[in-house]
């Protein structure tokens, strides 16, 4: 037996669930489901409730996150280098905020070109707890609610507000990606941690494998060019919509 706060290591491994065994394959469609109506029924709000559900569920992702380490310093003893979040998802706890707290567009342009993503990768490939963790766990569901709200928010905010992203402003977010990148690498190399996944590749199987198979450096280097590749891609639509409006008037 387990218990709902117990660490890996206290679990014995036929009580983890597998990733994309049928547990797993049936949270990403209740949470994509679930997201998808929740914006459906938040787009006809009044746009003062959808201010309120916003920030509050602004308030909310940090707030997980902390949850998530204070379990860690408690269930695994964890030092404090390990406690910092520094990877691409724990990084929103304080962007998401920023994002809808202020009025800075370079906040709400990393969050749409970050945290979107990161929250669908994290939900189906939750690394570090699939085939660690049992389901019905504090580690599995606080990772499946906090990316869910990963996700949640940044379409909240384009469906309820004038925001709207563009290639124009994306190399403020690309320098900000550098600065974040600089720091977590330092701290992976001084405390030997694997922030960002600069030392290790996450549990996927084509990013493991090319780590394995060919090493760090080129694993990195596809790694970073593939996620810019994305970020360029999920901006497009934006950009082509706007030019398609400057011609018609």
């Amino acid at each position: 037996m387990y218990n709902f706060f117990d660490f890996y290591t206290q679990i014995p491994k036929e009580y983890a669930f597998k990733n994309f065994g049928f547990e797993h394959l049936t949270s990403i469609v209740v949470i994509f489901a679930f997201i998808y109506f929740c914006l459906r029924i938040l787009k006809k709000l009044s746009a003062k409730a959808q201010n309120i559900i916003i920030k509050t569920c602004a308030i909310f992702v940090p707030i997980l996150e902390l949850s998530h380490n204070v379990w860690l310093y408690f269930s695994a003893n964890a030092s404090l280098p390990q406690l910092l979040s520094l990877h691409l998802c724990g990084l929103q706890m304080y962007f998401i905020p920023l994002a809808v707290f202020t009025k800075f567009l370079v906040f709400k342009d990393f969050v749409f070109a970050s945290s979107i993503l990161g929250g669908i990768f994290a939900i189906i490939f939750p690394s570090g707890v699939a085939g660690a963790y049992p389901f019905w766990h504090f580690q599995t569901l606080q990772t499946l609610l906090y990316h869910g709200l990963l996700i949640f928010v940044p379409i909240a905010i384009l469906i309820t507000t004038d925001y709207r992203p563009t290639l124009k402003r994306f190399p403020k977010v690309f320098a900000l990606f550098l600065v974040i990148v600089a720091v977590a690498l330092c701290v992976d190399l001084a405390f030997d941690q694997n922030y960002l996944f600069l030392i290790t590749a996450p549990d996927m199987p084509l990013l493991h494998n090319m780590q394995l198979n060919y090493g760090t450096i080129p694993y990195l280097v596809f790694t970073f060019f593939a996620l810019l590749l994305i970020c360029i891609c999920i901006h497009l639509p934006f950009d082509l919509r706007n030019k398609k409006s400057d011609k018609a008037t």
